[in-house]
């Protein structure tokens, strides 16, 4: 199918539409974690487990959905992931104990992996880098209102109609999008018949690993969503087992998080054109220092009440925001390895820098909102490094992009 085939605005749309149901994946359900403990009689960290390994396997499933787009096309391999994910989806809806819902929540997470990385790729493949700054905040804007609107939407069908019923919604949502995808989204790749050869993926992989500045361009947004599902999987337990609110009311404290994001990201489109790549992610990097001491020192204080905890962690949404729009591409751009298998670890390192946010969570779980402070700091501290590194090695990235 040719590049041209369609509108140049479809393609970024039916992306979106991909990304939305990738997002809601992940934040639908999120009122219901306090309930499952109860559904199933088991701990918060069995149920916190349905997220974080989740991520593992969001973050496997780009190894895997990278070289296999490269191999068959963009296209067909986002067809496949989005089958296997409504399938997916019909399991955790069906789940009948936290270890079904936990097998299954890692199947979501393997096939819904399919559009982050696909979409990076087309998008780098249709606009390149400075274009595609632009984009990916446009992109990105669009995908913010489904962590914005699904935990309202969830906690209020977890209340009328229990917590199955978001996976429900998620598979006819899931159905529609691969109608979708099958209907709008033109090829942007040609298939390369030894993408999937051994010796390809091990030099091309190498090719991608070796480059410091794809490790440092990656290190960043890795932290930033480390932040933000270290509150996705805390979060519930803080507003609604220690602070009392409603499971349908924390939605709005989510909101909080997801609309700091996508008043960024609307800035970001419209200065992209005049203010540097490097003082934007300068400026991530202190938004989350900020919102890291602002909720240690809450905690410390014992000052901490829904509305202020809200407020702190929003201060991740203004970095991610300010961070991914450049990152990324910048990461991809500085290494001649194939799109597919550059996107794919890119996806993976950044994907298991949420799981390990998730993750520390669970590790440091106490009933306490000291874990949730303590991860988010670590996580400031790693996208510290990742500014100052690739600050110090931007001289060389940008030689090699001109080569």
């Amino acid at each position: 199918m040719s590049k041209t085939a369609s509108p140049s605005w479809i393609i970024p749309a039916v992306l979106m539409l991909a990304s939305t149901v990738g997002m809601l994946a992940t934040d639908l359900y999120v009122p219901s974690l306090p309930t499952l403990t109860e559904v199933f009689a088991t701990s918060p960290e069995t149920i916190q487990l349905t997220m974080t390994l989740n991520l593992a396997g969001f973050a496997v499933g780009q190894l895997f959905f990278g070289p296999l787009s490269d191999r068959f096309g963009r296209r067909t391999a986002m067809l496949l992931g989005l089958s296997l994910f409504c399938v997916a989806a019909l399991g955790c809806a069906l789940a009948w104990s936290a270890e079904a819902l936990i097998v299954a929540r890692i199947l979501l997470g393997l096939t819904g992996a399919c559009e982050a990385v696909i979409g990076m790729a087309v998008i780098k493949e249709l606009y390149g880098q400075e274009k595609g700054v632009k984009i990916v905040a446009i992109y990105a804007m669009v995908i913010a209102a489904a962590p914005a609107v699904g935990p309202l939407l969830g906690g209020l069908m977890l209340v009328h109609f229990g917590w199955a019923s978001n996976f429900w919604l998620l598979l006819g949502l899931a159905l529609l999008t691969l109608v979708a995808v099958w209907r709008f989204l033109v090829e942007t790749a040609v298939p390369d018949v030894t993408a999937l050869h051994p010796r390809r993926l091990l030099a091309e992989t190498r090719l991608c690993l070796s480059v410091p500045a794809f490790w440092l361009y990656t290190v960043g947004p890795a932290a930033s969503l480390g932040a933000i599902f270290a509150w996705i999987t805390e979060g519930p337990f803080i507003l609604i087992q220690q602070l009392g609110i409603p499971p349908d009311n924390f939605g709005y404290y989510q909101a909080m998080l997801v609309g700091s994001f996508f008043v960024t990201n609307l800035i970001v489109n419209r200065v992209a054109d005049d203010v540097s790549g490097q003082l934007l992610l300068r400026l991530g990097t202190i938004a989350a220092i900020t919102g890291a001491c602002v909720t240690l020192s809450l905690v410390a204080t014992d000052t901490l009440v829904p509305w202020n905890l809200g407020a702190s962690v929003s201060f991740f949404g203004i970095s991610t925001g300010l961070i991914y729009a450049v990152a990324p591409l910048k990461a991809l751009a500085s290494t001649k390895a194939a799109t597919g298998i550059a996107a794919s670890w890119r996806g993976f390192l950044e994907m298991s820098g949420a799981m390990l946010g998730s993750a520390g969570i669970v590790a440091l779980h106490d009933g306490t909102p000291w874990p949730l402070a303590i991860v988010l700091a670590g996580c400031a501290v790693v996208i510290l490094i990742g500014d100052l590194g690739a600050r110090l090695i931007e001289p060389k990235a940008a030689k090699l992009e001109s080569m």
